[in-house]
């Protein structure tokens, strides 16, 4: 009944972000997916973080879970929210007419292989070195992704925007 508490904190949480944040928040600026994709990103990371946290410090049998699970649980559904759906506006806005279709399908596909072996990898990790290690490593991991993420990936202009002009 808690795993199904958290599960549905997590979707509940990341639908009313989608619908009434990101939705909102696109396109207001030149900045506008990196910038939501990289608030995803480090919220996942300081969710994995929380997790890791939590792991730390034993509760006992039956008890609910402790705040930091929750605080996890939020970094999740914040990067439920924004990473993927921003992800996929970035590459279809960085490629020519003719090739979006491919590049969003490569894209995809790297995609759904990171989604294969990521959790066999996290799984060998977390029975061969314990969960907190497991949690750490991931956010560790998150956040060198997340900063060569913003430190690799232009900003995507806004799309219909007319260009600046110099002065």
């Amino acid at each position: 009944m808690q795993q199904g508490k958290l599960l549905g904190f997590i979707g509940v949480v990341s639908t009313l972000l989608q619908g009434g944040w990101v939705r909102r928040v696109k396109g207001r600026s030149e900045h506008r997916d990196r910038g939501l994709v990289a608030t995803g990103m480090v919220a996942c990371a300081l969710g994995l973080l929380c997790v890791a946290l939590c792991c730390t410090t034993p509760s006992a049998p039956g008890a609910s879970p402790p705040l930091l699970l929750w605080a996890g649980a939020l970094g999740f559904a914040v990067a439920s929210a924004t990473v993927v759906n921003c992800l996929n506006s970035i590459v279809s806005l960085v490629c020519s007419r003719a090739d979006t279709g491919s590049r969003l399908g490569d894209f995809r596909s790297s995609g759904q292989i990171g989604r294969a072996l990521g959790p066999v990898f996290a799984c060998s990790v977390y029975w061969l070195l314990g969960p907190s290690t497991c949690y750490f490593f991931g956010a560790a991991a998150l956040a060198a992704v997340s900063a060569a993420f913003v430190a690799i990936v232009p900003a995507t202009p806004v799309v219909g925007a007319s260009p600046k002009k110099s002065q």
